[in-house]
């Protein structure tokens, strides 16, 4: 069956830089080892997205249309249609005063968050903090490689791939229950209301009739 927009469908990936072949990001556990990269934040394993919502890169969202399913392609990203160039802009000096006055001692490589932004600690010397706020991965490119499963109908599977991508939680972090046509999302760890609220308002546009509720 030929993938469309709004369809839920598998996808693994694995996600290399194309210039040293060195491997960025996977949603395969064991690839993550083995490239060094694994980190115990992150779920692994086959991600259900809907397709055409840009919860995995644009690039890679745009090219699932039109592809059929249980296929196996490579995608090849410039930095423009990856993670965009490197801006010097985004390249920013802080009073290093400033940064110990909100108890932070910073070092080169340090990445840290400020006004809700990531970023990487370059420099630190004259007093002076030089912080960069591009992305990691800018003026890069890139090269995929995707492989696709099934176009998912399943309402709870289609929750649960929601789960996974937009709130990062691992299934045995949480438990969802069906009571007549309304489910019950219980997770261990507490969740902002407002970041509750964003979950099932989208969860309920890609999923049409959907009853959602935390408990």
């Amino acid at each position: 069956m030929e993938i469309k927009q709004g369809d839920f469908i598998e996808v693994d990936y694995i996600g290399y830089l194309r210039d040293s072949g060195n491997v960025f990001d996977t949603t395969l556990e064991e690839e993550a080892k083995k490239a060094g990269i694994h980190s115990k934040n992150s779920v692994y394993g086959t991600k259900v997205i809907c397709v055409g919502r840009q919860y995995i890169l644009k690039a890679i969202d745009d090219s699932l249309i039109g592809k059929s399913e249980s296929s196996e392609y490579e995608l090849e990203l410039d930095q423009e249609n990856a993670f965009g160039k490197r801006e010097l802009s985004l390249i920013r000096a802080f009073p290093l005063d400033e940064m110990r006055r909100q108890k932070i001692n910073p070092f080169p490589g340090l990445q840290l968050t400020l006004g809700g932004v990531f970023g990487v600690v370059r420099s630190v010397n004259s007093g002076r903090v030089t912080i960069d706020f591009n992305n990691p991965l800018s003026g890069r490119d890139v090269k995929y490689k995707l492989k696709l499963g099934k176009i998912v109908m399943d309402n709870e599977q289609k929750l649960k791939g929601l789960i996974n991508v937009l709130l990062n939680i691992k299934q045995e972090d949480y438990t969802l229950e069906k009571k007549d046509d309304e489910f019950i999302l219980k997770a261990k760890a507490k969740i902002n209301k407002e970041i509750k609220q964003e979950f099932i308002e989208e969860a309920k546009e890609v999923m049409f009739n959907l009853k959602l509720k935390f408990e």
